[in-house]
């Protein structure tokens, strides 16, 4: 052993040293202080050995030295979860370590019983290797700091969100300015974890205490925000942390809510706060950017329930370019992006003025308006960058055969009477997701545009572009689109399940196209004892090739299937207020003027959000 290998303190005191970093043995058991800064060294390494158990769930890890909460020995005396896996986290020296031949380190000491209420809790993780298979991650340089600590929660936590991406999309592109926040503002630092916690929440759900983690992190974070609140409003860095921070408690809220639908945080809604901070988007940098085009289509269904346009439709927010998107493996993805969001800004008030309008149909401005809106929101489409991601395999015919379990989601998934459809495939998750909302848009934009003629029938006349056979078509099309993505959406390695999570809202929106294709046809089932026709809204002709029969039986089903898989509901109290919980708690809307849920209440909800009777 050579003197330069020492510690700082057995150099000193001229004593053996083991050399183990963090802390060496000597300075183990006289419980000194143990540095290594006295000679410039090759930075040190982090490695996770992963030894995932036989059952394909959830992980658990700690940035501590090792700890397990699953697959003990026979004689350990801890509780034992199912599902969960044993990742030991270990520091060795870059000098020695080899892939063939890694350092020995110091057999580690009986881990001490941790606190119930540990803020610091370890954060549930799952490997995407070969299960059984032990694996090495290389990870960040001495994670015993607290940021890099950080930071090294963080790279486990987007892979247990979006496993296969850089970072966790699925629940925010701006995410991907977080590794270099992390250990700048302490109330970013402490939603963030309180992040982590609740997704401990939703992996481990017989394991209360995460629940109190949460909510004493939220508290912390609030604390921290309003530390900094005054000066928040003279620097605008603080500022965009605190509404970083504010998104991140309302992503741990939404989480949360996955489980049962409790509001612990109940933290401010992000959108009022970003608006006067950016006073209406005149003053926005980077950061502020990516959340605004994040946070825009959230606001869509919140306008079209309160009967107002989105608060981001405004030409300073519109003007705004979509930042170049990182680590993309798709073509056009700003212009998608933009194509996408914008049109889930413009709609409610295209929705809006088609409700005006069937109180006041001789309302020439009006009408003007609202088929100027109609035409710049239908007539563009994203028909070309379909192909070009079909023909570059990108987008592609599913041929491998799903797993049972896969298979049983799969079939659960897709709605009725389109098992024709073939299944599609996506080389990324990101496209799959931009792939919903272009056909989303699709199906609300045709909606409306059918709605719009049925008030206005002139309309058509005066824009051929608008025509309700043309409508029709792309709906149905649209809606056999997002079908075809049931197979890909069962296929979920994530343990989250978020990709079914984001799959509800747009199988509701195709909800509507058969709907309004059931109403095509009432003239010809009028005489159908089980269908009450004055209950129903007419829309113009369907499209060609569907006959009455199958249209009428697949909005019948379509109807038991949403209420059964995808819609909860519960009257409260004497509000004579519906609470429609969806997407599994991930979106909680509060729906007026609804006294009793039944046929009428479903019609009612699938046409306010496709476009159909948009109106009370």
């Amino acid at each position: 052993m050579t003197r330069e290998g020492k510690c700082d303190v057995c150099r000193k005191r001229k004593v053996k040293c083991d050399e183990v970093r963090p802390l060496c043995g000597a300075c183990s058991k006289k419980n000194r202080t143990c540095t290594y800064g006295h000679a410039t060294r090759r930075p040190f390494v982090a490695f996770v050995d992963v030894k995932v158990s036989n059952v394909p769930t959830s992980a658990c890890y700690s940035a501590a030295a090792e700890m397990s909460l699953g697959d003990q020995s026979p004689g350990d005396d801890k509780p034992s979860f199912p599902g969960t896996a044993t990742l030991v986290l270990r520091s060795s020296s870059t000098r020695d370590w080899s892939p063939s031949r890694p350092r020995a380190s110091r057999p580690k000491k009986p881990e001490r019983k941790r606190s119930a209420q540990s803020s610091e809790r370890s954060l549930s993780t799952q490997s995407t290797r070969t299960t059984g298979t032990p694996g090495r991650l290389l990870l960040v340089p001495d994670p015993t700091s607290p940021e890099l600590s950080l930071a090294l929660r963080w790279r486990s936590w987007s892979e247990l969100v979006c496993p296969g991406e850089a970072h966790p999309y699925l629940v925010g592109e701006y995410l991907e300015q977080m590794p270099q926040l992390l250990g700048n503002a302490p109330g970013v630092d402490a939603s963030i974890k309180c992040a982590f916690t609740s997704s401990l929440a939703v992996l481990n759900r017989h394991r209360p205490d995460n629940y109190v983690d949460a909510c004493a992190l939220a508290v912390r974070a609030v604390s921290a925000m309003r530390a900094t609140a005054s000066t928040a409003l003279q620097n605008s860095m603080l500022a965009t942390y605190t509404l970083l921070a504010l998104a991140l408690l309302n992503l741990a809220e939404a989480l949360m809510n996955v489980v049962q639908q409790t509001h612990l945080f109940n933290p401010p809604d992000v959108t009022p706060i970003l608006v006067n901070a950016t006073q209406d988007g005149q003053h926005v940098d980077l950061l502020l950017k990516q959340m605004f085009w994040a946070m825009a289509p959230k606001e869509f269904l919140v306008s079209v329930f309160q009967d107002r346009d989105s608060p981001f439709d405004k030409p300073a927010w519109l003007q705004h370019d979509v930042p170049p998107i990182l680590h993309c493996q798709f073509p056009r993805a700003e212009e998608v992006d933009r194509y996408n969001k914008t049109a889930m800004i413009r709609l409610p008030r295209l929705i809006r003025l088609i409700r005006s309008l069937r109180y006041d149909p001789y309302s020439y401005d009006l009408r003007d308006e609202a088929a100027v809106l109609a035409l710049e929101l239908f007539v563009p489409n994203l028909d070309d960058w379909l192909a070009k991601c079909r023909a570059k395999g990108l987008i592609r015919p599913s041929t491998s055969p799903l797993p049972g379990s896969a298979k049983a989601t799969s079939d659960n998934l897709r709605p009725p009477l389109s098992s024709s459809v073939p299944a599609i495939t996506f080389s990324t998750c990101r496209l799959y997701m931009r792939f919903q909302q272009y056909h989303s848009v699709r199906i609300i934009v045709s909606g409306c545009v059918q709605s719009l003629l049925r008030a206005c029938p002139e309309i058509s006349a005066q824009h051929p572009s608008l025509n309700a056979v043309t409508a029709a078509n792309v709906d149905i099309d649209s809606a056999s689109q997002l079908a075809a993505c049931s197979d890909y959406t069962a296929q979920d390695p994530s343990s989250m399940q978020l990709r079914q999570l984001h799959y509800k809202w747009p199988l509701i929106f195709s909800f509507g196209t058969w709907h309004r294709l059931e109403h095509s046809e009432r003239p010809a089932i009028a005489a159908d004892e089980h269908v009450d026709c004055d209950d129903y809204f007419s829309i113009p002709p369907r499209a060609p090739g569907l006959d009455s029969a199958t249209s009428v039986v697949t909005a019948r089903a379509m109807k038991d299937w949403i209420v059964k898989r995808v819609v909860g509901a519960q009257v409260a109290g004497s509000s004579n207020e519906l609470d429609v919980n969806v997407m599994s708690g991930v979106i909680d809307w509060r729906f007026p003027n609804t006294t009793r849920w039944n046929e009428d209440g479903m019609s009612w909800l699938s046409e306010v959000l496709a476009g159909g009777r948009l109106g009370a």
